[in-house]
């Protein structure tokens, strides 16, 4: 590590030890657990605040050699009650050890929360697929109603599309039986192996059907991650992990029609 580095990382933790209302609110995890370069991977930072309704603000991050910065905001005037949840996705070309500093602030109560932490990010390597006529889509007859759509590039990476249903809220007896629709998509996984391919699993917002679109609604999240395993040409098992308890492992088919 750099003298600079060493500095500017001295300095955040100056600063930690002055800060006056330390919230001491997040709970903050890396997607996958274990990064590894020249894959996308996500921070995500889950808080809450003293503020009965706040909203997500603004989140910024940067990367300084081997050191990560992550900034939240929230502020009065949403509708958000609860925990509130952030990621920010990164990329890094060299293995190390790196170290993060993430800052939680809440505008309302004036309150900041620093945590620094480090992540080991491994070195990624490519394997090349063992089929590379996986297009098209993919099902589970006993499950009807969601599938996964993958389209194989000349390459033979992936890119997929998992339709779904957004999680049932209450439980038990007072429990939404049906769900809204939703999607998740794996754009930017990689053959960890010729029969596994694996990757960060992100989320879309954006605007409704029924309204002008609006640039400034559109946002994507890393969310989780999903693996996709070749078990035959006609045969795959997929495995997802999102947020808000959102997992699936299912072995699916081909959806001939």
């Amino acid at each position: 590590m750099s003298a600079a580095l060493i500095r500017a990382f001295a300095a955040i933790l100056l600063s930690l030890c002055a800060a006056s209302a330390i919230a001491g609110v997040m709970a903050i995890r890396t997607i996958p657990e274990t990064p590894t370069t020249g894959r996308d991977f996500a921070i995500e930072v889950t808080g809450s605040t003293d503020s009965a309704v706040t909203r997500l603000n603004q989140i910024s991050s940067s990367v300084n050699g081997q050191l990560i910065t992550v900034l939240v905001t929230v502020s009065p005037g949403g509708s958000s009650l609860g925990p509130l949840t952030a990621s920010q996705v990164f990329n890094v070309a060299s293995p190390g050890t790196y170290q993060v500093v993430v800052q939680w602030s809440d505008t309302s109560t004036q309150s900041i929360d620093i945590r620094t932490f480090a992540i080991n990010v491994a070195a990624g390597t490519d394997a090349l697929p063992q089929q590379r006529a996986l297009t098209g889509l993919w099902w589970a007859p006993d499950e009807p109603g969601w599938a996964l759509a993958l389209t194989q590039a000349p390459s033979g990476r992936l890119f997929a599309l998992w339709f779904t249903y957004a999680p049932a809220s209450g439980a038990g007896a007072t429990a939404v039986p049906q769900s809204a629709a939703t999607w998740y998509m794996l754009p930017a996984g990689n053959w960890v192996t010729p029969t596994a391919f694996s990757g960060l699993l992100y989320g879309a917002v954006g605007t409704p059907a029924n309204l002008a679109y609006n640039p400034a609604a559109f946002a994507v999240n890393g969310v989780g991650s999903a693996t996709i395993r070749v078990l035959s040409p006609e045969r795959i098992e997929f495995e997802a992990e999102a947020a808000n308890g959102v997992a699936k492992r299912k072995t699916l088919q081909r959806f001939i029609f």
